[in-house]
Order: structure tokens, then sequence, then C-alpha cells
């Protein structure tokens, strides 16, 4: 192979990791501001919402480009809590009264998000209804696990990825290309 071939070869591998690598940038930030605004949307009506960002990389190595979207979650500890305990679940465990002789609570619950289940969501406001039951202490069946922010990458990723391949497609298939001929 001549030098020149070599040097087009090698051009073309560095053209080829530049646009993979401003394409994975691209892709990543919108992930992540897509998941966010997913996330926020979910928790809105909370009472205790925290506020979410997120951070993104991106590294190549060889041919291959690994994109990596941070969700934080910030407010105060209830906030954080709140979360953490939607997102991951929770134990059954033992309520006992504290601050007063008994617990007082209504016994049918209809969560915020009404209609989840695990990798489900559908926003609405909470609500009680039911007898008042009044007791010392109570055993929680535990809180299942909502999954939150695996949720918000599996529902936002395939849009963003379409977005960004019907992009590349028609920058690709109607470029502003003119092509001249010059005679000598």
């Amino acid at each position: 192979m001549s030098v020149i071939g070599k040097a087009k070869k090698a051009l073309r591998r560095t053209a080829v990791k530049a646009v993979s690598a401003t394409l994975s940038q691209t892709v990543a930030k919108q992930l992540g501001r897509e998941m966010v605004a997913t996330l926020e949307a979910w928790t809105q009506h909370w009472r205790n919402a925290p506020d979410f960002s997120a951070t993104t990389t991106v590294t190549g190595s060889g041919d291959a480009v690994d994109i990596c979207v941070t969700i934080t979650a910030s407010g105060t500890d209830r906030q954080l809590d709140a979360y953490r305990f939607v997102d991951g679940g929770t134990a059954p465990h033992v309520i006992t009264a504290r601050n007063s002789p008994f617990l007082m609570f209504r016994q049918r619950y209809r969560r915020a998000l009404q209609g989840t289940r695990p990798n489900y969501f559908s926003s609405g406001p909470a609500s009680r209804s039911g007898p008042t039951i009044i007791a010392k202490a109570v055993i929680h069946p535990g809180i299942t696990p909502r999954r939150l922010t695996q949720s918000a990458y599996e529902v936002v990723a395939p849009a963003v990825l379409r977005s960004i391949r019907g992009a590349i497609v028609s920058a690709v298939t109607a470029p502003n290309v003119s092509v001249e001929v010059e005679f000598k």
C-alpha cells in the first residue's frame, strides 16, 4: 500500500472516530435531558419530589464507545428518602406509634402513581378511603421497587435514538452538496 493510501486510511479512521465521538456526546446529552424531564413529570405531584440533573461522560476504546448517563437526585433527606423508597423499594417492616399512643390511618390508600406497577407509570393524585384504623403498631408489607430511573431510560432511549438516527439519515440522504465540473 502506498504512503498516500495509508494516509487516506488513517484520515478516514480519524474522521470516523471524531464523528462517532460527536454523535455519542449528542446522544448522551439528549438522553440525560429527556430522562430528567421524564423523572420530573413522573414526580411533579409529589409533596417531597427531589430535583433531578444529569451528567454524561463518553469514553472510547478502539471502535467501541461507552456512554454513561448519571442521574443525580438532590434535595432534603426526606425528598431523597422518598425517591429512594419508590425507586428501590423497601422490605416489610413494623411501624409503631412514637409521638402519640396510637397510629391512625385510613385503610384503603390509592397511591399517587395510580395504575403503576414496576416498570409502568401513570401519574395522578393520591387519595385515601375506607375505615379509619387505630393501632399501636402495624406491619407494613413493604414497597415494591418501581425502578423509576431504569424505566425512564427504557422509555426515553428508543425515541432519542430514533430522532438522532432520523437526523443522520436526512443529513446523508439530502446533504447540501454542490458538484462542479471544471474543464482545463
